[in-house]
């Protein structure tokens, strides 16, 4: 009911309008259309009537405009490496299922971590099972650190000291057991010093 309450068009004409004004004032296109230009994107995805599902394809096209103002945001501090079997395009996914594994891996893999990053996304399917992996090279974390976010996948807590990753992959597990069943969610890899691995199975 919030969220209705935003005139969308007033979103994107203000966006539109700050875009040109980027433009006439750099006398050219720059990083700030750019940004502008992937949010509007993901302001259009945000606001979509909610859905259960949506295609590969559109799930795809929104973690890449996230990813753009994110590498822009870090200064080009990460690479990002696409590995997706082609013919998939048309299968369907959760709505939001990668941003919360690129955020994650932005922030609790490459931050912090000294020199250039790399995350990389592969999407493949076997024996009718749709499995996408998020891996980043990033700090990785301690076997008993990695303990308590398995237990939080199961028990969909949060609290203070694991912050945004006990609340991002517990929700996006939960609705993937919702959506495809309880044979279906997150699994999660990690070594210090390597990086994390999260894999979905749909």
């Amino acid at each position: 009911a919030l969220q209705s309450q935003i005139n969308p068009h007033f979103l994107f004409n203000t966006l539109e309008a700050i875009n040109w004004k980027a433009v006439e004032l750099t006398r050219g296109p720059n990083q700030i259309n750019d940004m502008i230009r992937g949010l509007s994107s993901i302001l259009t995805y945000v606001l979509q009537p909610p859905s259960g599902r949506e295609t590969l394809a559109n799930e795809i096209r929104h973690a890449r405009d996230y990813l753009r103002i994110q590498r822009i945001r870090f200064k080009g501090r990460f690479s990002v490496r696409w590995d997706i079997q082609p013919g998939l395009e048309h299968r369907k996914v959760i709505r939001f299922l990668l941003q919360p594994l690129l955020e994650n891996a932005i922030y609790h893999g490459l931050r912090e971590k000294e020199g250039h990053g790399l995350i990389t996304i592969r999407v493949r399917e076997a024996r009718g099972r749709l499995r996408i992996v998020v891996a980043d090279d990033g700090l990785g974390i301690t076997q008993r650190r990695l303990a308590e976010v398995r237990s939080r996948l199961e028990d969909e807590g949060t609290d203070a000291e694991t912050g945004a990753m006990s609340i991002g992959l517990p929700n996006t597990n939960r609705r993937i057991r919702l959506t495809f069943g309880d044979g279906y969610g997150l699994g999660l890899a990690s070594e210090p010093g390597q990086g994390t691995t999260v894999t979905v199975e749909l």
